[in-house]
């Protein structure tokens, strides 16, 4: 090859076209060359790159250019014993350049995330910590689950949004009730189709089911998400950036109309601003990017998932033995509906994943049949 495909193919390591020039030259000649048949052009084989590797690896390893020369003019220098010490150095480089990158990303990543570090916890919470989160919701609406008469009582009390979703929670249960009392079971068709119509209806009162799960976990303990003392200030922060987006999805009610970011900053956009100039970074793609996920939660619902709200549910009821208020009848009826509604539900959400996953096979089999 040509000077100027070696330099490109090993200037990544340094080696120039002078580089190579150099261990060229008449004056050193360590490079082997030959003559372009009808014209002056150097052409390097493979025993010229064999020098030139050498020459990369000397240089790396801290040699000058004289102690290179010294070396590559005496065979004798390239014993095993050499290369293992070579070797060593080479690995030495290798571990410090390493630490290095390693520093450079985390720097990056701290720089990256300091819009957002009061939102930083939430992407730490694992299974365990999640449940906790979930078990202390459901120690608290546990009882309005039971009884849909204490729900009906507490809707009274509510605004005219919340009031809605109260009562549609109300109609829900209490037809499951029936159906249960009935005999029916979680999977019969009366059953599903009270949860079809519900999951229908849920639909419109997606943004309040937001904002009320909020409310029942805004003033949980931050430890009950796993936080240590000195990230207070960060989960007092993040607590009103969640408000933020709990009140927005009140505001917008369903799904699509949250994702409306436009109106969504013209709304809240000051006290976004408050808080940006509270961490000096900006945060609303942060904001944003909850707001994405929780709307995109529905289409990652899954029997797995149920699992997980089903345990916390339990724990939840669990939580409430020995108190006052909780008689052991009422745990009992509570864990009893909790096991039929949830049954319920994830009948029908298996139900539907199997027949999206039917439908698109079947469609592609009936276009293929007609072709």
């Amino acid at each position: 090859m040509r000077i100027a495909e070696l330099e490109n193919k090993y200037k990544q390591y340094g080696l120039d076209r002078r580089t190579i020039d150099y261990y060229s030259s008449p004056q050193v000649g360590l490079i082997p060359y030959t003559r372009e048949e009808g014209s002056n052009y150097r052409i390097y084989g493979d025993d010229a790159e064999a020098v030139i590797k050498k020459i990369i690896i000397l240089r790396d390893v801290g040699l000058s250019s004289k102690k290179i020369k010294e070396a590559l003019d005496n065979p004798s220098y390239f014993t095993t014993a050499m290369w293992n010490e070579h070797i060593a150095k080479l690995k030495e480089k290798l571990a410090e350049v390493q630490k290095h990158y390693e520093e450079m990303i985390q720097y990056a990543e701290d720089m990256r995330d300091s819009s957002s570090l009061s939102l930083n916890f939430v992407g730490e919470i694992d299974d365990p910590k999640a449940v906790r989160a979930m078990t202390h919701m459901y120690a608290r609406i546990q009882k309005y689950i039971v009884s849909p008469d204490k729900l009906t009582e507490l809707s009274e009390n509510l605004d005219e949004d919340l009031s809605d979703f109260s009562n549609c929670c109300v109609v829900f249960l209490k037809s499951i009730e029936k159906k249960r009392d009935q005999g029916l079971s979680p999977d019969s068709a009366e059953v599903q189709q009270s949860v079809e119509k519900f999951i229908q209806r849920l639909k419109g009162f997606f943004g309040i089911a937001v904002y009320l799960i909020f409310q029942f976990t805004k003033d949980a303990d931050p430890s009950l998400w796993g936080l240590k003392e000195d990230e207070a200030e960060e989960y007092a922060i993040a607590m009103r950036v969640f408000e933020i987006c709990a009140n927005w999805f009140r505001d917008a009610k369903t799904a699509d109309n949250a994702l409306d970011f436009d109106k969504f900053a013209s709304a809240y956009g000051d006290q976004i601003q408050e808080i940006d100039q509270e961490i000096g970074e900006s945060t609303f793609d942060d904001i944003a990017d909850i707001i994405k996920e929780i709307c995109d939660m529905p289409n990652h619902l899954s029997a797995d998932i149920l699992d997980k709200f089903e345990s916390a549910y339990e724990k939840g009821v669990d939580s409430a033995i020995g108190t006052s208020e909780v008689s052991k009848e009422d745990i009992d009826e509570a864990r009893e509906y909790g096991d039929f509604i949830f049954g319920a539900i994830k009948h029908y959400v298996l139900s539907q994943q199997l027949e999206n996953d039917l439908s698109p096979d079947t469609s592609a089999k009936e276009h293929e049949q007609q072709e």
